[in-house]
């Protein structure tokens, strides 16, 4: 009887040491803007010592971000990654399709060659699957028409199931990263970030199992691409008009009805994490105070630098993130 109790305890003692590893790195879509990711992931990983390559059970990325959570899966180096990632953006984003009104601006093959030379360079192949990655990976999409009601649904791509594993690396990101009015759907998918553009939640939903995980096993750490501060301050009074084209001036550029949308849904994984994790979860990102396109490519240098600097101006922030690591990644 001892002897059976000593063995269960020193199981359950196993299974919560190996639950506690299981941490979830995610990374935001944004188009270009996941230049802002590596960078800061780069500066966390020189300052804390966290290697993002092996630190991490899971990695979770939407649109730009699924592209950095394969390079990371695949254990490419950030410096190298950033690298590849600029010349990878001017060549997708530099030939853009004449009477874009009427079709997509850019032609997804050079981004499918870019991801394919991804897995060549790491010892896969073209036609490489979720299952043949070497860590688990979640990528968001959004389904034109799902199987089971015929709505637009929320589609998770995983290598966690016999299922997920099947699905090929490269259908996989085209899915995620096919931006409408950007690129054409793949698959009968889209842009994973129309539902999910912080894949954080994504993350905890496919690694989690009520039957066999607790929640206090796992730590989330999320890093966003920037976002961009619209709001109204106090009340409106708008019609069809004020919201479906920001006939007012308010916020300049924007729709604000789609601003909403948006903005609001890409805080929701994050404030859903926050409220399930508590300090197991966290998430770094700042605000633009310029414009940075999704497909503005001359940009990227200009964007690191914004990146470096906000780094430099709020050290709060910085010194705060760099401690979350250390507790909760590194211990």
């Amino acid at each position: 009887m001892l002897r059976r109790l000593i063995i269960s305890l020193f199981i359950l003692c196993q299974t919560a040491f190996l639950s506690a590893q299981t941490k979830v790195l995610s990374c935001d879509g944004g188009g270009i803007r996941g230049a802002a990711t590596l960078k800061i992931l780069k500066e966390l990983q020189k300052e804390t010592g966290v290697d993002f390559h092996k630190a991490f059970d899971v990695y979770a990325g939407t649109s730009t971000g699924s592209l950095i959570a394969l390079s990371l899966a695949c254990g490419i180096d950030i410096e190298q990654t950033l690298s590849d990632y600029q010349e990878m953006s001017a060549r997708v984003f530099s030939s853009e399709s004449i009477l874009t009104f009427f079709r997509p601006k850019y032609d997804p093959n050079t981004l499918k060659k870019y991801i394919i030379q991804i897995l060549e360079d790491t010892g896969y192949y073209a036609n490489a699957t979720l299952g043949d990655l070497p860590q688990k990976i979640v990528i968001p999409t959004v389904t034109l028409s799902s199987e089971t009601n015929g709505r637009w649904k929320l589609k998770i791509l995983e290598n966690f199931t016999e299922e997920g594993k099947k699905i090929k690396v490269v259908d996989a990101i085209l899915e995620s990263t096919a931006a409408p009015t950007y690129f054409p759907s793949k698959n009968g998918c889209i842009d994973g970030g129309m539902a999910m553009n912080d894949p954080s939640l994504a993350g905890l939903m496919a690694a989690y199992d009520p039957s066999t995980s607790d929640l206090k096993e796992f730590a989330i750490f999320s890093v966003g691409t920037g976002y961009d501060q619209d709001a109204v301050k106090g009340d409106e009074s708008w019609g069809y008009t004020q919201w479906l084209t920001n006939f007012t001036g308010a916020n300049e550029g924007t729709i604000p009805l789609v601003e909403v949308l948006m903005d609001v849904e890409d805080q929701i994984p994050g404030q859903v994490c926050s409220m399930l994790l508590g300090k197991a979860y966290t998430k770094f990102d700042f605000p633009l105070t310029q414009d940075f396109a999704l497909d503005d490519y001359p940009k990227i240098p200009e964007l690191l630098q914004f990146t470096e600097d906000y780094i430099k101006n709020d050290p709060a922030m910085w010194s705060s993130t760099c401690q979350w690591l250390r507790e909760n990644i590194l211990n």
